[in-house]
């Protein structure tokens, strides 16, 4: 059956190929019996019908192209969620009417030190903010520093940045203590996550992947939302991932911050 298939595919596809061919073999065998005028005219006949399967051939080939193409632009789509670890999609999408942000990841030096007006527009504004990074004072953080952080020369001052970002959000933390919970992983993060909520629902999520040694702007990430389809499953994913990095970690106080502050 298949056999058969591509025949009839051959078929329609070379149809005009084909009749010319077969008006070429009958017009080379019958010549003979034909006046001049008559061969001319066949000639012509003939030219005319191989210049218009060479026409029907181009349009047929260019529309299959384009068809390939919308194929290739549909399957892509996934593709497009990603970029490279730009944050400002997320902070244009947390200040425009979001319920809360959920931001997990390393030091977050970076992502909060050049956003702590944004995260303190969010905090005036009611907004609930939920932040995760690293306790300094642990083997994950040495070996998340050995493993990926490029930034920063040596641990010490990888350890610096998140001391510099608790503090900061030490004052956040006294100013807004209802609406801002931070927490301290002890375990290294297997990625970054910067979720948008809206009406109590996750809807926009960011996932910055972490890649062995390379500068925080230039790793990648991906965007995936509540929408249904192909990323839906990855949204379900990482969705489950917050909700388990909210269950295993306890909220800090501004009272264990300042003591993580002082161990230093």
């Amino acid at each position: 059956m298949s056999i058969l298939k591509k025949i009839l595919r051959i078929l329609l596809q070379n149809g005009t190929s084909i009749a010319a061919i077969i008006v070429g073999i009958v017009s080379f065998f019958s010549y003979k019996g034909r006046t001049v005028e008559g061969s001319l005219a066949y000639i012509i006949a003939l030219v005319v019908l191989i210049a218009s399967t060479l026409l029907i051939e181009k349009v047929s080939t260019l529309s299959n192209i384009d068809k390939n193409l919308k194929s290739i632009t549909e399957k892509s789509t996934i593709s497009d969620r990603f970029l490279f670890c730009s944050t400002s999609s997320f902070w244009d999408n947390a200040t425009n009417n979001c319920d809360a942000v959920f931001i997990s990841g390393g030091s977050l030096y970076h992502v909060l030190s050049e956003k702590s007006g944004k995260l303190e527009e969010l905090l005036k504004n009611g907004r609930k903010v939920e932040i995760v990074l690293m306790h300094p004072n642990n083997d994950a953080t040495k070996f998340l520093y050995n493993s990926v952080v490029k930034e920063v020369s040596s641990i010490s001052a990888f350890r610096n940045n998140i001391l510099e970002t608790l503090a900061f959000l030490l004052r956040f933390k006294e100013q807004y203590p209802d609406t801002l919970t931070i927490r301290l992983n002890n375990l290294v993060p297997a990625f970054g996550l910067m979720a948008v909520y809206r009406g109590g629902k996750v809807k926009t999520i960011q996932v910055n992947f972490y890649s062995e040694k390379v500068p925080f702007d230039n790793r990648l990430s991906m965007f995936v939302d509540d929408t249904f389809g192909n990323g839906y499953m990855a949204y379900e994913y990482f969705c489950n991932q917050i909700n388990h990095i909210r269950g295993r970690l306890s909220e800090c106080t501004a009272d264990t911050i300042r003591r993580v502050l002082k161990s230093k």
